[in-house]
């Protein structure tokens, strides 16, 4: 069971761990440590706003969530394209030494 005293603790961290979030995002010191203490925190995005944290602090903290979330499509459609050509590249190879293959009949 969580005490108030834990819980006001909790919302303190929460709330202080987002404001060096958001500065290290503001002011582009090192955003791979903003995104490293972010995930690391374990917190969800939604914990800092149940947390209160000022809305200066959540406004950096989105934008570095939504860069992140952008980056990752980008990867994950190149990775796509790239399987893609591969599979074709592979079955057409596989499709001609198919065909080239005499077939043998008894």
């Amino acid at each position: 069971m969580t005490t108030q005293k834990q819980k006001t603790l909790d919302i303190g961290f929460i709330r202080g761990l987002g404001y060096a979030i958001a500065q290290l995002v503001r002011n582009s010191v090192d955003l791979n440590l903003a995104e490293y203490l972010f995930n690391e925190s374990g917190f969800s995005f939604e914990d800092f706003v149940e947390a209160d944290v000022d809305e200066y602090d959540l406004k950096e903290i989105r934008e570095m969530l939504n860069e992140e979330d952008e980056l990752q499509k980008v990867v994950r459609e190149k990775i796509k394209r790239i399987s893609s050509k591969k599979i074709k590249r592979i079955s057409s190879k596989k499709i001609k030494r198919i065909s080239s293959k005499k077939i043998k009949t008894n």
